[in-house]
């Protein structure tokens, strides 16, 4: 049977670099808050906070974690990141939402799996794409914005249509992900394995990471992006943010939105109680860094894009915990990580 209450931890996360901060510039402030406020106009316009899923405190809740996960550079290229991100948060908190129901959820899913095979077949064959966008429920309409302004921007970058083909596949197994862990979340019988597999998709990394590639402005080829080092590494930074991220919302899940978490439930249950369960993923975290730094400094200086993208791999890693620590959002009596306890 598993403890209710999460017992005081000492053990926590411990990233190897020192170099990265994983913050952003106070200096960045007022770019920062231009670009959220263009955003939330165009989502207002599009209909997103007219909808009972949509929350505008939630909004303004989140609106801050993409200056913490992508590191500011260009605006155009920034606000397509922020962009994104907070399209993700739109889509995650409507299939969280106990009242949204999974065939609402499976006909968004099928209407954007339409929408991005339409999309990949147009960027294969010509140089520009022409969308129906009224016809889409407005949470695609709103991808569907997304992704005509960024093709128009970057069409003409080499390599661009294979980063569009594996960025749209990334996207789409995601949201698929997405209603496959709503479908499973009272299946008591998930193995943890499985319950990981549909997390590192779930969890929007692999997309987010793809986003990168924009901000170095030098798309990788298919040979670079589907290597080993780089898959590997690409594998193991979704694996720490996602299960660094379910150990400490487990008491807002629990306790304040009555939501299963995938892995911390199931992990519970195969250790027998919500401290071991966090015991036991810290030290796969741990070590998983470990794992990441000793491969991450294979990559040579022959690979100077390579070596970027591995850069904000760390990067990210680093900021989703330190965003996490600067809102109020997964502060928790109950918490299971010292870090977050009030």
């Amino acid at each position: 049977m598993c403890d209710t209450k999460a017992e005081k931890m000492e053990q926590s996360v411990v990233f190897k670099w020192d170099d990265i901060s994983g913050k952003p510039k106070e200096s960045n402030k007022e770019i920062y808050k231009k670009i959220v406020d263009e955003i939330y106009k165009e989502a207002e316009k599009d209909g997103i906070f007219e909808n009972k899923y949509m929350d505008i405190k939630r909004f303004e809740e989140l609106s801050r974690a993409p200056e913490y996960f992508f590191i500011l550079g260009d605006e155009k290229i920034y606000k397509y990141q922020a962009k994104y991100c907070l399209w993700l948060w739109f889509f995650d908190d409507l299939v969280d939402n106990n009242n949204s129901t999974i065939e609402y959820v499976k006909n968004i899913v099928d209407e954007m799996d339409i929408l991005v095979e339409d999309i990949k077949q147009q960027i294969i064959t010509g140089n520009n794409i022409n969308i129906q966008i009224q016809k889409y429920n407005y949470i695609v309409k709103n991808f569907a914005t997304f992704v005509c302004c960024l093709f128009n921007l970057i069409k003409n970058k080499v390599n661009s249509k294979e980063w569009w083909n594996r960025f749209l596949n990334n996207h789409i197994k995601y949201m698929k992900h997405s209603l496959i862990v709503k479908q499973n979340s009272s299946n008591s019988d998930l193995s943890f394995n499985l319950a990981l597999e549909y997390r590192l998709y779930d969890s929007a990394c692999y997309q987010c990471f793809d986003l990168f590639e924009l901000q170095i402005d030098d798309f990788l080829d298919d040979k670079s992006y589907f290597s080993k080092i780089y898959s590997k590494l690409r594998f193991l930074a979704n694996k720490n943010i996602s299960l660094v991220n379910d150990i400490y919302s487990w008491p807002k899940d629990h306790y304040n939105d009555n939501l299963t978490n995938l892995i911390i439930d199931r992990v519970a249950k195969e250790q027998g109680s919500l401290s071991d369960a966090s015991s036991y993923l810290l030290n796969i975290i741990n070590n998983d860094i470990l794992i990441f730094d000793h491969l991450s400094k294979s990559v040579t200086h022959n690979h100077p894009s390579l070596q970027k993208l591995i850069f904000m791999l760390k990067w990210n890693m680093v900021s989703h915990w330190n965003w996490a620590l600067s809102t109020n959002r997964y502060k928790h009596k109950f918490s299971l990580l010292p870090e977050f306890l009030i």
